[in-house]
């Protein structure tokens, strides 16, 4: 089964038609939207609408920055510019966004069934972990925490490790 993967489209609906014209002929059976619809762009509402239009069959889940403009997170952790463009969307997404945005998934998903199913369908491109927490004393730019990340990235490595047999 062939998958199209979409991640972070951040409301630019620019960006998304770009990438559906891109793979209009190339067969699919099924969309999975890894979060983020929206955030930092103009269009959250076009995004959203062009998403509910697909018609494949799609599995989505929420991102951080869904989770704030739909009200289920605060954004307390995000940048200052991330939060300024949170409330911006939530001031602009109609009820019916809105209402789609707070339907997906939780965000939390279980990495290790990601990377099997990555494994399985042969996938060979890098696997990295994004976004981590200030931990052990660090300080800086909430979210990207260097150890973290690290641990993270260790984590995502082993798990891959173990799968693959290598």
């Amino acid at each position: 089964m062939r998958y199209l993967i979409l991640s972070d489209i951040h409301s630019n609906e620019e960006a998304l038609s770009a990438v559906l014209a891109r793979v209009r002929r190339r067969k699919h059976e099924r969309v999975v939207i890894l979060g983020d619809f929206v955030g930092y762009g103009a269009d959250p509402n076009a995004v959203i609408e062009r998403i509910t239009r697909m018609r494949k069959k799609k599995a989505m889940i929420r991102g951080n920055h869904d989770k704030v403009v739909c009200g289920l997170d605060s954004g307390e952790l995000f940048n200052p510019v991330a939060l300024r463009a949170a409330r911006w969307t939530t001031s602009k997404l109609s009820s019916a966004s809105s209402r789609f945005t707070g339907r997906a998934r939780r965000g939390d998903i279980d990495m290790r069934a990601v990377l099997v199913t990555l494994h399985e369908t042969g996938f060979a491109g890098p696997i990295r972990s994004d976004h981590g927490r200030m931990i052990w004393g660090e300080t800086g730019q909430p979210g990207y925490g260097l150890h973290d990340r690290a641990l993270g990235a260790m984590y995502l490595h082993g798990l891959w490790e173990g799968i693959s047999g290598g």
